[in-house]
C-alpha cells in the first residue's frame, strides 16, 4: 500500500508513526501549482500499528 501526502501537511508524520516507510519525494500537480508530495509505503498492512 502506498500513500502520497503533501509535504506542507504538518500531520504527515502520522504515516511514520503507523510504521510507514518513507520512500521518496516527488512533485505532483495540484490545482494550478506543482507541489512536493512524500510517498510512504507498507509491504504488509498487518504491521500498521493503531
Amino acid at each position: 500500500m502506498l500513500v502520497r501526502v503533501l509535504k506542507l501537511n504538518p500531520y504527515r508524520r502520522f504515516y511514520r508513526n503507523i510504521n510507514g516507510l518513507y520512500l521518496e519525494t516527488e512533485q505532483m500537480p495540484v490545482a494550478a501549482e506543482t507541489m512536493d508530495v512524500e510517498i510512504y509505503g507498507w509491504l504488509d498492512t498487518t504491521l500498521i500499528d493503531d
